[in-house]
């Protein structure tokens, strides 16, 4: 782009480059940016707008995102329904004591329960926690152990599935703070049983 500037006897022409081109563009965005966050919004009634008082806010420069989180306007992550209930369905039915604790129910539905607790004691993560497949296991104390190590674990599953599907899988560690270092192992094998269960996430 070239700029001729004829002033009384200066007569000279500038060559302008492309990244001075975008530095221009981007200050008259920014400019208009401006303008507009600083005007007032919406329909006015009498001395005040929409029946309300509003304030007018002094902006700098701003990108839209941060204009959205300053107006508490971002969208939370959300999980199809329809998914979820897909993952819900693939566990059996648990019960919730008052500390939010769960415990699996392998009488209501064994073979969900063996599935998933032959799953985890195949995993590093399984492995970790001691689950164990308890369906030929007649020892109460085994049974017992095991049962409270397969609860873990299928609960650790859960939440990694249902964080992957909700935030993705780059973004899914964020729901999963609560197992520590662990959170890593399952977030590898909740997709891997999302993809054995042909589920998608992004």
């Amino acid at each position: 782009m070239y700029l001729y500037v004829n002033h009384e006897n200066m007569r000279k022409l500038f060559n302008i480059d492309q990244d001075e081109k975008n530095r221009i563009l981007e200050m008259h965005e920014n400019a208009t940016k401006r303008h507009y966050l600083n005007e007032y919004s919406g329909v006015a009634f009498g001395d005040e707008q929409n029946g309300l008082k509003i304030e007018k806010i002094e902006t700098k420069e701003q990108d839209l995102a941060t204009v959205a989180q300053s107006t508490n306007v971002v969208e939370k992550p959300k999980v199809d329904p329809a998914i979820l209930s897909k993952i819900q369905g693939t566990f059996p039915k648990h019960m919730e004591d008052a500390t939010g604790l769960w415990s699996f129910e392998r009488n209501e539905d064994p073979g969900k329960y063996d599935t998933l607790a032959k799953y985890l004691a195949n995993t590093n993560y399984g492995r970790s926690i001691g689950v164990m497949d308890i369906s030929n296991t007649t020892d109460m104390a085994t049974v017992t152990k095991g049962s409270k190590a397969n609860d873990m674990g299928m609960k650790a599953l859960y939440d990694g599935m249902v964080s992957i599907v909700k935030n993705g899988y780059a973004n899914s560690l964020k729901d999963l703070t609560k197992y520590g270092n662990q959170g890593e192992n399952i977030r590898i094998i909740s997709v891997d049983y999302l993809d054995k269960l042909g589920l998608k996430y992004s």
